[in-house]
């Protein structure tokens, strides 16, 4: 390529701003702050001083912006369905600018605890396609100078806060102690109560009263009484048989009771609690992701913690986490520095 081809850093910084002006939506009436346009200008920016260090044209310059935003826009429409369906903050189903307050907000933080306790109708509940977040976030981290340490973490919290959301469903779906599960092996009042904790669990003093009284009829009174009207009406041979059966399961009760008790003695916990201990337990990572300043250090020690208890957590969240690490062990600023 001939000299004559080649931008001078003056030409590339007015490409890429007008670039930038095209790319950005119209804000909405009196909404100031655009992180989508903050993230298309860093990675605007980032594309420039690229080319212009390989030496090369416009056109090399365009065709580079136009993959990077095409990463932060596949990012936004895989999640913008959830963002569609959302009421309370600043979004208002009906308003005009309802779409763009959206992609100008980009990402909206959940909290995957209320979450959980609210159900699958929470403001804070959040599903997306993650193998379209995850395809965008190997194009993007495919350039590490395009690296942009609010994308880094959007993309982890994305993926994090998925994770949460939807394990914490399953739990209340499948492992809610205290309800005996319907013919599809689900929590009957799942659906009903749209994943309401508190719904979920409403009268469940009568559902324990029930079953406290039934338990001394199925596990004594019935049995036994088989066994003695076998006696009785003179089927000795059953009779014992019965009698046999029934001791053998006495005493397979009362040797779990005992490796249960000495189990919790040990200080391990309830296994009929460890789905629920490993979610607070990968529920410390999202916690730990909270801003504007961030240790990837403490991320990383919450995911291996979560991990040696049974949490798999994406390739993706390592490899962002890994690299934050790398650049500065001991801070990770995620809040963006400027209003575009």
């Amino acid at each position: 390529m001939s000299d004559d081809n080649l931008m001078s850093e003056q030409t590339a910084k007015r490409f890429v701003k007008e670039w930038v002006a095209r790319g950005v939506p119209p804000k909405p009436k009196n909404y100031i702050r655009s992180e989508y346009g903050w993230l298309l200008k860093q990675l605007a920016e980032r594309c420039m001083v690229k080319t212009l260090e390989q030496g090369t044209d416009e056109i090399d310059l365009d065709y580079e912006l136009s993959k990077a935003c095409e990463i932060i826009d596949i990012i936004w429409y895989t999640i913008v369905p959830t963002e569609r369906s959302r009421e309370g903050g600043i979004f208002h189903p009906g308003d005009n600018d309802t779409q763009l307050l959206q992609q100008h907000r980009f990402w909206w933080r959940r909290d995957p605890q209320i979450s959980f306790d609210e159900g699958f109708e929470s403001k804070h509940y959040f599903s997306c396609l993650c193998d379209e977040i995850k395809s965008s976030a190997a194009t993007y981290l495919e350039k590490p100078w395009l690296r942009v340490a609010k994308l880094d973490w959007i993309i982890v919290d994305i993926l994090i806060t998925d994770e949460l959301c939807q394990y914490g469903e399953r739990l209340k779906k499948d492992w809610l102690p205290g309800t005996k599960k319907n013919s599809l092996n689900i929590h009957p009042k799942y659906f009903s109560a749209k994943g309401n904790l508190k719904e979920m669990t409403k009268d469940r003093w009568k559902e324990d009263l029930k079953r406290s009284l039934l338990k001394p009829l199925y596990a004594v009174v019935l049995p036994l009484g088989m066994i003695l009207s076998a006696l009785y009406f003179g089927y000795s041979s059953t009779g014992y048989s019965f009698a046999a059966i029934y001791a053998l399961l006495i005493l397979d009760n009362l040797v779990g009771a005992y490796r249960r008790s000495k189990y919790r003695r040990a200080g391990n916990p309830d296994p009929a609690l460890e789905p629920f201990e490993l979610w607070d337990k990968m529920y410390q990572v999202w916690k730990r992701l909270e801003g504007p300043t961030v240790n990837p250090i403490r991320v990383k020690e919450a995911l291996d913690e979560s991990s040696k208890m049974g949490a798999v957590w994406d390739e993706t969240v390592w490899a962002i986490v890994g690299r934050a690490i790398k650049i500065d062990g001991d801070v990770w600023v995620i809040q963006s520095s400027d209003a575009s």
